[in-house]
């Protein structure tokens, strides 16, 4: 099971393995004629997808009928209401979904993303890491992975965070992420200093999870309001 930061709360979801034909029959008809237009793989993904984003925001509404369909950005949008984000790899996809009301917090979103630890078929440690988190990784290989796959999950669930304030794409270099003594990270985006983003990571047998949440504001928060909308 995988459970959502305390600093945010909410409602995490996974999902696995179903046929493409359950997949497809559980799409309301405007997601079925959005999956249309791709090829089989690419349906089968965002069928998966969705329905696991349907079992996060039913994890917060079990009533919850509508569309989970996606925004001008290419993310996944449900109501103005709620935060969500997903995330697929292959046959696993994780989904997080949150209340937006919130009270007096700051604007914030939040990002989820999910790495299989397994060699990449390129090298990706120069394009995706800076300098400073190169130097800082462990040399053993399998230590070396897992913090590669760690950080490259960190930054991505960051940039879903922070796309709905900066509505552009943020490069691997303009990130930088680094884990605080209590285990939360940090990332930080230098031309975007007044949004402050956290995360945290969860493992699982053959993967990594990374979520993110960003604030509009001079530091992280996690206010109760957040914890107790769940």
């Amino acid at each position: 099971m995988l459970a959502p930061p305390e600093e945010i709360g909410g409602v995490i979801a996974i999902a696995c393995g179903p046929s493409a034909d359950d997949l497809m029959a559980a799409l309301t008809p405007a997601e079925l004629a959005v999956a249309a237009a791709m090829s089989p793989r690419r349906a089968r993904e965002w069928a998966l997808g969705r329905s696991c984003l349907r079992q996060a925001v039913r994890g917060l509404d079990a009533s919850f009928t509508g569309d989970l369909l996606i925004n001008k950005r290419g993310a996944p949008h449900v109501a103005d209401e709620l935060r969500v984000s997903l995330s697929h790899k292959h046959d696993v996809a994780v989904a997080w979904a949150q209340r937006a009301n919130l009270g007096p917090v700051p604007r914030w979103h939040l990002g989820i993303d999910i790495e299989l630890l397994a060699p990449p078929r390129q090298p990706i440690e120069a394009r995706v890491l800076t300098p400073r988190e190169r130097a800082a990784l462990p040399v053993e290989p399998c230590q070396r992975l897992v913090a590669l796959k760690t950080i490259f999950a960190l930054k991505e669930a960051a940039y879903k965070a922070i796309d709905p304030f900066v509505g552009r794409y943020v490069g691997f270099a303009e990130a930088e992420a680094e884990m605080m003594p209590d285990g939360l990270w940090r990332v930080t985006v230098a031309a975007h200093a007044e949004i402050n983003i956290a995360g945290r990571v969860q493992h699982l047998p053959d993967h990594v999870v990374a979520t993110a949440w960003a604030f509009m504001s001079l530091r992280v928060q996690a206010p109760q309001a957040i914890r107790g909308t769940s």
